[in-house]
């Protein structure tokens, strides 16, 4: 399978390469946006994973002074909500990336001649 890194950097020359070997060049276009989703969906999952940890530290620290943190657990509780569900849609975001990478060959020298579509 082809590295996504290889299609983020220079996407012409990959569509030139996918041309060439006479493929759909416009599927790096699709990839790209993917791509870009898949990322989003990371940071959003970095981010609500951050919070939570912010949460259960302040809850333990309203524990140790003796405070109510009901309010705080059930921060947490829907914060684990978000979390199974932003890693859900991470998955998802995967499997989609992953089966479009999968046919898609490794770029060719430029001696190698084109396919014939």
């Amino acid at each position: 399978m082809i590295n996504i890194e290889l299609i983020r950097q220079p996407p012409a020359q990959v569509r030139q390469d996918l041309g060439r070997k006479g493929e759909d060049p416009l599927v790096v276009d699709t990839l790209i946006e993917l791509d870009k989703k898949r990322r989003e969906s990371n940071q959003i999952l970095d981010n609500l994973r951050e919070q939570r940890n912010i949460t259960t530290k302040d809850i333990a620290k309203l524990i140790r002074q003796g405070e109510n943190a009901t309010g705080a657990k059930e921060s947490t509780r829907l914060l684990g909500d978000s979390i199974k569900d932003a890693e859900e849609s991470l998955r998802k975001y995967n499997a989609a990336l992953n089966q479009l990478l999968l046919p898609i060959p490794n770029p060719q020298s430029l001696s190698v001649p084109d396919g014939e579509g």
